[in-house]
């Protein structure tokens, strides 16, 4: 019954360390040869493939007996449909702003659903606007995977019935080890001074002589020791001193020489502390490659009697469904939200990613008149990807996507765009450089293909061409790529980042939506942490070259330099300088159109007074801005600052907020503006929680206005909340631009917590 329960725990040490090469390498030997007791494993710890042969063994005894101790797994495996509502809330908005007149519903809602043991999470928003009676359609449905949950869940389950850590680590404890050896030894050692000499070893060593002194203490400290306790105590039965001082001492000078012999066996090679120092050193590396993931699902793969479809999602990293956001690289998927189904898989360190759907976002609307035909916004998509290693790691990806445009027809917006189809094909890796840091580069290429309309007999005649046909067309005006170093110096506290991109004029990638078509970008980030000083420093530059024709476009230039100080561990100083420049370009001239120069400072101060904790930040600015629009050109240059100060009071908070800003040119290009409130954040009777707050805005000769804000959050039951919140302001001052502030807003919220 015994090896039934010590086998599994052998096989999971040993899927640990076949799991790492690198560890098995970095084992040292911690004795010489004459050390016997320790072969069986130490020599087999200084060998990795003996060892890989001694754990093999191991771990094809251990599955011949696994058959009885997995059926309660199994039961558990098998538990079929969990459901577990997180909670809904729905929310009755209603403002009477220029853009926000009317009411509007919010509802939100969120489950989570396991099936045969694999967590799935459901929410659902919607997005009615204002005014809207159909406040349900059109909301934002999602069903997502939960990879992390899931190998959690299946990782705590099998350390209830395998220890692995426990009995890894004792596997390659050296230090109980030795000293399991080191006591026998000695014990032997005594057992031979008693049958030579008569002498029990308390005669030779009054004090004793310890395992831990016998490896931890050198050669020296050994004779010390034994110098210390220079004097004779004689055995009990001891009839007489004749003869017997000069016994005890021809039995101590023996027995400091075998010790001093084991001490020299230990020591060979390198000295057993060091060794041993390098077993404490390796445990604690053993330990952190047991948290990592790979590991974890390692065991959980061999050791539970997972189905096929278990297996599949213990592989499954995302898999989502309904309305998302997705990435991989930033050249191939970035920053896109759709409406389909994608997931990525990774088996033995390949990724597999796919995704189709369609993309439907509010880009271009403000300029959709001029250039709808050329810019969709709305797209039918695929993409497949493929390649090593996991996308925050060393890795070699090649991804490729195929989007068609379709027309934007929505309850605020009807859009027709050009009929295209754009096919996209991107190799993305990434390189580790030691301590140096790591360097990322990727390349892609895109291809366009537009409907041709020609006119007929017949009259117009539509000729559909695959983009992917045309792929190798136009290459310098349709590819990107893009360079990415970033790396630190931990002993100098020194951090860096340096970057470039470029895109041709006809590059157009719809799964990176943020991307940008004829245009150079480069930058440098580097920081720098002053630790005894409590300073870290930073210098950023970052440039930006856009082509919005062959013979114009504009051009953006901003810099940065800030330092953050640490006073004490309650006070934090901080303050950046910036700029930022844009000039357009032609084929004639360059034209300054903006420049703003600004410097902030500020203070953040945790403290008591009174005896009541308190928290303080200042912010202080100063900011030049130089305007050109058409042939006026405005200069400003603002003075702003900000005060937050909280201050409990009991379980009470008195919190206020002031923002001023002053423009000493008085070209009041933001015009001179102060917007104050304070409040009062109480509790009533344990079951409601309040607020009560004034507040302030004078925006010169646009609006003035002085309101109240309350809050009140009541649970009506022990998972039912309910809300109401109100802000009502008067205007103080009748201008032809209050319009464009509302003066009231109320919200209406229900709250049902499940879990």
């Amino acid at each position: 019954m015994k090896s039934l329960w010590l086998s599994p725990l052998l096989l999971c040490m040993g899927i640990c360390i076949c799991a790492h090469a690198k560890a098995r390498q970095q084992l040292p030997s911690i004795t010489a040869d004459s050390v016997l007791p320790l072969k069986g494993i130490l020599r087999q710890v200084k060998d990795s493939v003996p060892l890989l042969r001694y754990l093999d063994k191991k771990q094809h005894n251990a599955f011949m007996l696994l058959n009885d101790s997995t059926i309660s797994l199994k039961r558990y495996l098998n538990t079929p449909l969990q459901h577990a509502m997180q909670g809904a809330e729905t929310r009755m908005i209603y403002e009477d702003g220029p853009a926000t007149q009317g009411i509007r519903w919010v509802v939100n809602a969120s489950d989570q659903v396991s099936i045969a043991q694999l967590p799935f999470g459901i929410s659902y928003t919607n997005l009615a606007t204002f005014g809207d009676a159909d406040y349900l359609r059109g909301g934002i449905f999602k069903i997502a995977f939960d990879h992390d949950m899931y190998v959690q869940q299946l990782n705590a389950k099998l350390n209830e019935w395998y220890d692995l850590k426990k009995y890894f680590l004792k596997e390659i404890d050296g230090e109980a080890l030795v000293k399991a050896y080191v006591d026998q030894r000695m014990k032997s050692m005594q057992a031979g001074m008693d049958s030579l000499y008569g002498i029990p070893a308390a005669a030779i060593v009054p004090g004793g002589i310890s395992t831990d002194q016998l490896i931890r203490l050198d050669s020296q400290q050994l004779r010390n020791l034994f110098a210390d306790n220079n004097y004779v105590v004689l055995p009990k039965g001891a009839d007489t001193i004749v003869g017997m001082v000069d016994k005890v001492k021809a039995a101590r000078a023996a027995y400091m020489d075998k010790l001093l012999q084991l001490k020299g066996a230990l020591n060979s090679g390198a000295p057993l502390k060091e060794q041993l120092a390098r077993y404490d050193k390796i445990k604690e590396q053993a330990s952190k490659w047991m948290m990592e993931e790979d590991n974890k699902i390692e065991g959980i793969e061999k050791l539970m009697p997972l189905s096929g479809i278990q297996r599949l999602f213990l592989h499954m990293k995302t898999l989502n469904l309904g309305s998302f956001h997705t990435a991989s690289s930033p050249m191939a998927i970035s920053g896109l939200f759709m409406n389909g189904a994608a997931g990525s898989y990774l088996s033995k360190g390949k990724l597999l990613m796919a995704g189709v759907g369609s993309r439907a976002d509010g880009r271009g609307m403000r300029n959709a008149m001029f250039n709808e035909s050329l810019s969709a916004n709305h797209y039918a998509m695929q993409y497949i990807g493929a390649g090593k290693g996991t996308l925050d790691k060393p890795h070699t990806h090649v991804t490729f996507l195929n989007a068609s445009s379709r027309n934007n027809n929505t309850r605020q917006l009807s859009q027709s765009f050009l009929s295209r189809n754009t096919f996209v094909g991107t190799v993305s890796k990434q390189i580790r450089l030691g301590e140096y840091g790591s360097l990322n580069g990727e390349f892609s290429k895109s291809a366009n293909q537009f409907s041709q309309a020609t006119a007929g007999n017949n009259g117009y005649t539509v000729s559909n061409k695959a983009a992917a046909m045309s792929f190798l067309n136009d290459f310098w005006q349709t590819i990107s790529v893009g360079i990415n170093y970033m790396g630190s110096f931990d002993k100098a506290g020194l951090s860096h980042k340096a970057y470039f991109t470029f895109a041709g004029m006809g590059y157009n990638n719809p799964g990176a939506p943020n991307g940008l078509r004829g245009s150079w970008q480069y930058g440098l980030n580097v920081r720098k942490k002053w630790k005894q000083a409590g300073l870290i420093t930073g210098l950023k530059a970052d440039m930006k070259d856009m082509s919005t024709s062959f013979s114009g476009g504009w051009k953006n230039r901003q810099y940065s330099a800030d330092v953050s100080w640490r006073l004490k561990r309650n006070w934090y100083l901080s303050s950046k300088l910036m700029q930022s420049s844009l000039k357009s370009s032609n084929s004639d001239k360059s034209t300054s159109s903006f420049l703003t120069r600004q410097f902030t400072a500020s203070s953040q101060l945790s403290s008591k007074v009174a005896g009541l904790p308190t928290s303080n930040t200042v912010v202080f600015g100063l900011q030049q801005i130089n305007l050109a629009s058409g042939d006026v050109r405005t200069n400003s240059m603002l003075v702003n600052t900000s005060l937050m100060q909280a201050v409990m009071v009991g379980g009470n908070t008195l919190s206020m907020n002031v923002f001023y800003n002053y423009d000493l040119k008085q070209n009041a290009l933001y015009s001179n503006l102060l917007n104050a409130d304070m409040s009062w954040n109480y509790t009533v009777r344990k079951m409601i929680t309040c607020s009560s707050g004034i507040t302030y805005l004078d925006n010169r000769n646009v609006v003035r206005q002085i309101g109240v804000k309350q809050m009140i959050s009541a649970a009506l039951l022990p998972k039912l909340n309910c809300s109401l919140y109100i802000d009502s302001r008067k205007n103080l001052l009748n201008t032809e631009r209050n319009y464009l502030f509302g003066t009231f807003r109320s919200e209406v919220a229900i709250q049902y917590l499940i879990n």
